[in-house]
């Protein structure tokens, strides 16, 4: 999975960019993201790093939409049925690389409140970003189901499925990934039943 390069020369005139690059890099060592040592990092004053990005929080939020891009696009990729069976695929490969990614879990232990709000909240950004690239699978792969039905449901596998995910590590717990994998696909199966094969000819 590809990652954000921290820079490695010198700064001499920091950009947002490279703030996002060394907020990841400490993210994915499993190190707080702590505003003063960042921007004394980048060589800029942390009134310059707050106009840049706004707050701690919008900061690791970006840091975190721009993994779960990761997350997406690795989940498409590996992607081997088709209908109802290929966003299964994908919906088992993003539980299965959550549940295993250490940095998140690292960070979901030490911030537990803040990490819910950014994962799971209606407003994240991981939110979000999960539910476009549910969405668009689900259209791509069912064309046979209605918009509006597919609106209806990823907002809800998506949520139940971080909320399980989530919550699990925050107290320590391992995510239990059959049964994640058994609720999204009950809840797909409601909106998004599986395609019936023809009769056999008589």
């Amino acid at each position: 999975m590809a990652t954000a390069a921290a820079p490695t020369t010198i700064f001499r005139r920091a950009t947002p960019d490279d703030a996002r690059a060394l907020a990841t890099s400490a993210f994915l060592d499993g190190r707080r993201i702590d505003m003063q040592e960042l921007a004394a990092n980048l060589g800029i004053g942390r009134a310059t790093l707050y106009r840049w990005v706004s707050s701690r929080e919008e900061l690791i939020s970006q840091v975190l939409e721009f993994l779960a891009q990761d997350f997406i696009a690795v989940a498409r990729a590996g992607i081997t049925g088709r209908g109802n069976a290929a966003i299964l695929d994908f919906v088992r490969s993003i539980v299965d690389a959550v549940s295993a990614f250490e940095p998140a879990s690292v960070f979901i232990r030490q911030e537990p409140l803040l990490g819910l709000r950014l994962l799971v909240g209606e407003e994240g950004r991981v939110y979000r970003r999960v539910c476009a690239g549910l969405r668009e699978l689900v259209l791509e792969q069912r064309p046979d189901v209605a918009v509006e039905a597919v609106d209806r449901l990823v907002p809800i596998v998506v949520q139940e499925a971080g909320m399980m995910i989530w919550t699990s590590l925050a107290i320590g717990e391992r995510p239990r990934v059959e049964r994640i994998c058994t609720v999204a696909e009950a809840l797909l199966e409601m909106v998004v039943p599986p395609k019936r094969r023809p009769p056999a000819a008589r």
